[in-house]
């Protein structure tokens, strides 16, 4: 079974790298037998010979309604603006297909789940609390994010102890729900509740994991689930986050989801916002340590440091928020970087992975 497909490059420059795409109907080959698939290009008769890294998750595996399909394009051969390229999909054996990497979520009975690749760990708490002493604000957090070895987190130790218990970046603390025909949302507090781990799923272009907030029985909140799907491409340094809202009374659930970040990033942090949809906050040092964050709808409030935070000016500091614009499916990134400029970089990747992706046509 072969299939063939053509990918567009929408961009005003030549594109390559990671994409997924939507496959609303795979053949039922396919499907079954997901680690068998090969695919190649047809635009260059020496590439034929070279199967590229591709990854079915047929539909279900990432709780997903309809299978995705991820690939990455050689740097080498790009596809040039407003062009396509041609594709082949082929069922083949096992001595011929890419190497599939060991990469996946330690999905432990542990609180927390691990996404990682070569250059990034992170480390995603599902409950609210580890143990004894530790505050129970950390659920559904970043607690750990280690860039080429290093914590992103807190690279200045500004903390008397060189560690700062309080540290953690892509939370989601409040969730705001419209309601149907309603003109005001209901405010949720989530930062303590607990995550639940709903699936992972890994291969040789990224790894996926889905986790799900059930919100708490009431008049406004009755079995409505909040559900993030975090992705990691292999060899990047940016982590893919897309939320959905379902259950409830009735269909038409809309959302705004407030994130926050304590993470060490100086005293006098650089804030970049040109454009409503992306921000980037930065440090003028050696390191040069580099957070962005872009998403499909504008960025409606940001704050710095984080309003009524707790202790001291210089732990205040340390903290960062920001509020989505209502919205019924949310798309956004979250950039980790050392050196280079993270402004262009967070920029970049709104326009290929959010704005204008390459698209597939079947």
């Amino acid at each position: 079974m072969d299939v063939e497909f053509s990918v567009l490059n929408p961009s005003g420059y030549p594109r390559a790298g990671h994409a997924t795409v939507r496959w609303s109907n795979p053949p039922a080959e396919f499907q079954k037998n997901p680690d068998r698939i090969s695919l190649f290009s047809l635009d260059d008769a020496v590439a034929r010979r070279h199967p590229l890294p591709v990854q079915l998750e047929p539909a279900g595996s990432s709780n997903r309604p309809e299978s995705l399909l991820s690939f990455t394009l050689p740097a080498g051969a790009p596809i040039q603006p407003g062009e396509s390229a041609r594709l082949l999909l082929a069922e083949t054996d096992a001595s011929f297909r890419v190497e599939r990497y060991t990469h996946s979520p330690l999905a432990a009975p542990a609180p927390s789940v691990d996404l990682y690749n070569d250059r990034l760990f992170i480390t995603q708490s599902l409950e609210p609390s580890h143990g004894p002493g530790s505050a129970g604000c950390f659920g559904g957090a970043a607690q750990s994010v280690r860039l080429r070895d290093l914590e992103f987190l807190e690279q200045f130790a500004l903390s008397l102890a060189g560690h700062d218990p309080e540290k953690r970046c892509m939370q989601i603390d409040v969730l705001r729900i419209w309601h149907p025909q309603s003109t005001s949302p209901v405010e949720h507090p989530v930062f303590s509740n607990r995550w639940e781990l709903v699936s992972t799923c890994a291969g040789p272009v990224r790894t996926t994991c889905t986790i799900a907030l059930r919100l708490p029985s009431g008049p406004d909140a009755a079995g409505i689930r909040f559900t993030r799907a975090l992705s990691l491409f292999m060899d990047e340094d940016y982590i893919l986050d897309e939320s959905s809202i379902a259950g409830g009374a009735s269909d038409g659930l809309a959302f705004s989801p407030r994130y926050f970040a304590n993470m060490d990033m100086g005293l006098w942090p650089d804030v970049f916002r040109a454009q409503p949809t992306w921000l980037s906050i930065g440090f003028s040092s050696v390191r040069r340590p580099g957070y962005g964050f872009a998403a499909q709808v504008p960025v409606q409030s940001f704050c710095n440091p984080h309003p009524g935070y707790p202790g001291w000016v210089s732990s205040a500091i340390r903290t960062f928020s920001w509020e989505i614009q209502r919205c019924s499916q949310l798309k956004c990134l979250h950039v980790f970087m050392h050196g280079g400029d993270v402004r262009d970089r967070t920029g970049r990747l709104w326009h290929e992975q959010i704005e204008a992706p390459l698209s597939a046509t079947f």
